[in-house]
């Protein structure tokens, strides 16, 4: 049995309540909390979906005809190689789902947030986080599957820009802005993996540029080129990168793509 602190959470998580169960902690939705919880601490009625750069996807039943996807929360780059899903002195997933709230409080189109659950033994953190499942493709796969019709891409891009522009105008830095965390459904832009997302009072023209080429630099690493994504730049509003900083990311770009090379031989 699940042992339920229910109390009413008041602030940032009003609407959720905590569950405890031995070294497991829990915060989920009120509404059907239990099959939540039970998704996020046991697995209970997940079953596998994909991987992703940064955890395992599965997915579960949480409410009549609805549903939820659970990521357990994966360490990137080298760190992957030494610890893991375990995060040292830093509670990861609930910061993941704090600042995923904090961007959902401002109005930008997001996944609901169902759940997160993390167990801490001594200095290390693991977890994983749940949330509504979106019908719909990622940007990557969008971008494929319409790449024969320049009218529908341009749109599309377009809207990709204002809503990446909106971001910015309203404080969110996104630590990971690449195709695979930009999410098509029934038409509509969402964003994805706030793991290393921050929020900001304000954010300056150089870091706003950093974000956007990052991911330009995803979609030349996934094949779509530079025509998509200058429509995509024209809908942010911006005429144009900074040369030095333009510079330097086609300077990071070459040498990312020689490593890669050095490692497939």
């Amino acid at each position: 049995m699940f042992n339920l602190k229910k109390r009413t959470v008041e602030g940032l998580y009003g609407g959720f309540e905590y569950v405890q169960e031995g070294h497991v902690t829990a915060i989920v939705r009120l509404e059907n909390g239990g099959k939540t919880a039970a998704a996020l601490m046991r697995d209970s009625g997940c079953e596998s979906v994909a991987a992703t750069g940064r955890g395992v996807l599965s997915r579960f039943s949480w409410s009549e005809g609805r549903y939820g996807v659970k990521r357990r929360c994966k360490r990137g780059g080298m760190m992957r190689f030494l610890l893991r899903d375990h995060y040292l002195f830093v509670n990861r997933p609930l910061k993941e789902f704090t600042i995923h709230l904090r961007v959902q409080e401002r109005g930008l189109p997001v996944p609901g947030l169902l759940g997160v659950c993390w167990c801490r033994r001594g200095p290390f953190y693991s977890g994983a986080l749940a949330t509504e499942e979106l019908p719909g493709v990622d940007l990557d796969a969008w971008l494929r599957a319409n790449q024969g019709d320049a009218t529908t891409v341009t749109s599309m891009m377009l809207a990709c820009g204002a809503l990446l522009r909106t971001m910015h105008d309203r404080g969110v830095l996104h630590g990971d802005l690449q195709v695979k965390n930009v999410f098509i459904s029934a038409s509509r832009v969402y964003l994805l993996d706030f793991d290393r997302a921050r929020i900001q009072k304000d954010i300056g023209k150089w870091r706003r540029e950093r974000n956007l080429l990052r991911l330009r630099r995803s979609f030349d690493k996934r094949g779509h080129g530079r025509a998509a994504f200058a429509w995509l730049v024209r809908g942010y509003g911006l005429s144009g990168f900074s040369p030095w900083l333009n510079g330097l990311y086609t300077i990071k770009g070459i040498f990312s793509d020689i490593m890669n090379i050095r490692r497939r031989v």
